[in-house]
């Protein structure tokens, strides 16, 4: 009986370890203002994105905490928790044309960067962006004359896209890949720049028309 109660508490222990490993901020701490900034500088540095780290600190400015029910019916209001898949708040930080979201329990990073004609919402963790979500817009014509704009849901690339170049590129969760890629029994390669390779030779394998590695 008591070796039992013994491995409840170790298995509830081990849990609870595990929890912290995967959270930073812990299990059901409440994130701080001075924290979610402190997760910006340390997430969300020059590693990922343009901004000097010495600038990023001096010049990113804490604006409010927001909730669902804060936010309008705007596309960055829906999209932001479309995306974040949670009713917790947020805070809600500036830095020029980039706003960062940091939910005030879990410490998740979002970041949405862009303005009124486009932009897109980076989604952070470990100093790595792993998903990315992105919006445009069009011209509206009205007899013949423009008539404003239509912007798009937000939206995510997965799987192959061909881009206004015509070329194509292959997307996981909106990130671009590159190198050799495995796709419906197919190998394929994409240059660094993401564009798929295709009549050619890489490492001694040849690529045909429509990219495919094929043997003859």
């Amino acid at each position: 009986m008591i070796t039992k109660h013994l491995n409840k508490i170790i298995t509830l222990w081990i849990m609870a370890v595990l929890l912290l490993a995967f959270n930073p901020m812990g299990a059901s701490a409440r994130v701080s203002e001075n924290e979610a900034k402190d997760l910006i500088l340390r997430y969300g540095n020059d590693d990922i994105f343009s901004y000097d780290y010495n600038y990023l600190k001096t010049n990113l400015v804490f604006s409010e905490e927001v909730s669902k029910d804060k936010l309008d019916d705007g596309l960055l209001g829906k999209g932001l928790y479309k995306i974040t898949k949670s009713n917790e708040n947020l805070y809600y930080f500036q830095l020029e044309t980039d706003h960062y979201y940091v939910g005030v329990d879990s410490g998740q990073i979002y970041l949405y960067d862009g303005g009124s004609g486009c932009g897109t919402f980076h989604w952070i963790e470990n100093n790595k962006v792993v998903k990315v979500w992105y919006w445009g817009r069009k011209e509206i014509d009205k007899d013949g004359q423009f008539g404003g704009w239509e912007y798009s849901d937000w939206q995510q690339n997965n799987g192959w896209v061909l881009l206004s170049d015509n070329t194509w590129s292959y997307y996981v969760d909106g990130l671009q890949k590159t190198g050799w890629i495995y796709d419906n029994g197919n190998w394929y390669y994409c240059y660094s720049n993401g564009q798929m390779a295709h009549d050619t030779t890489i490492a001694g394998y040849y690529l045909g028309s429509n990219g495919a590695w094929t043997n003859n």
